[in-house]
């Protein structure tokens, strides 16, 4: 199993479908073994041999099983210890939202022990403009799907500080895109701040992360924590996806 599985890896990793000499050199074990390996994984649909060269590549019985792993897939397990002990770090309640229908919609969220809590529903979708979990998933736009969202958007104001300038939002996703976070300083609700970090591996985005706060709680030195905190907690979720 151990074999196959370093030789799957291989030709997952290989830009041109290699050959059985390819896979030999490679996995440091002989051709025989390796040929032995492929025809068993050939039967079960797991390699597929091709062309007069015969290079080998992953059969479609993967697109299956990616399917399969996508829709029983909960980010909200993988990420909910690393919340929790980002909400104790930070003492401020913790988000998690994913990408749906150009909003960010919550998943999950762990408030803050203290007495004031933020209003904020799992199920509820957030402008994407207007808060940092959104700014932080347009921040993994292309340009042409940041323009096209953009084009599509009505920038209402809807708190004191919300971004109704295209420019303006173009450079804050700039920004948020070359620091790593995105800010929210009273753009989606009055007198709350809050600070986003995008979920992305493997060029795929998972969903966003944010800790929002009562503005008056928040420092310069707390706002800095929470940026600390974050891409730690930011991180560890990725590795755990």
């Amino acid at each position: 199993m151990l074999k196959a599985k370093d030789i799957m890896n291989f030709i997952t990793d290989c830009d041109v479908p290699p050959r059985l000499i390819d896979i030999s050199r490679n996995t440091d074990m002989n051709k025989g073994t390796v040929l032995k390996i492929l025809r068993t994984l050939e039967l079960c649909g797991y390699v597929r041999c091709q062309g007069q060269e015969k290079r080998y590549c992953l059969g479609t019985i993967f697109l299956k099983y990616a399917q399969t792993s996508l829709s029983n897939f909960d980010i909200s397990e993988v990420a909910e210890p690393f919340m929790a002990k980002l909400r104790d770090e930070t003492g401020e309640t913790v988000n998690l939202g994913i990408l749906e229908n150009n909003m960010a919609l919550l998943l999950q969220k762990l408030e803050s022990p203290s007495s004031i809590q933020l209003i904020s529903s799992i199920g509820k979708g957030l402008r994407l403009y207007t808060s940092a979990m959104g700014k932080a998933i347009l921040s993994t736009f292309s340009d042409d799907e940041l323009a096209s969202y953009i084009e599509q958007t009505t920038l209402e104001k809807v708190a004191p500080n919300t971004i109704t300038d295209r420019n303006s939002l173009l450079e804050d996703i700039k920004l948020t895109k070359e620091r790593g976070y995105a800010l929210e300083d009273r753009e989606n609700q009055p007198d709350v701040v809050c600070v986003g970090f995008a979920l992305v591996k493997n060029d795929k985005l998972f969903g966003a992360l944010s800790i929002s706060a009562p503005k008056y709680r928040v420092e310069q030195k707390d706002l800095e924590m929470f940026i600390q905190f974050g891409m730690v907690a930011q991180k560890n979720i990725i590795n755990a996806l």
